[in-house]
């Protein structure tokens, strides 16, 4: 599993949730690259937003196995990490 990682510095401005999303799309994939997605946003206000290609079950399954690779394999910078 591959994470982006945002270390924003102090001196720099917030980026915005459509930047922050591009980034991480570029350095994810190519317009080539094949699969299914599943896009899950916070944008406050205790509203989180999905977005998929997928059926819901299979959306449910990716976010799982998405969560135990996380917990299982604690985030630590790694060679999949891109900054």
């Amino acid at each position: 599993m591959k994470v982006v990682d945002f270390k924003k510095k102090e001196e720099e401005e917030e980026a915005s949730l459509w930047d922050k999303i591009a980034m991480s799309v570029s350095q994810l994939i190519t317009e080539e690259t094949k699969g299914n997605f599943i896009l899950l946003l916070d944008v406050g206000d205790d509203e989180i937003l999905v977005s998929t290609d997928t059926t819901v079950a299979d959306a449910v399954f990716l976010m799982e196995a998405a969560k135990l690779n996380l917990i299982m394999n604690p985030y630590t910078f790694t060679e999949d990490t891109i900054h």
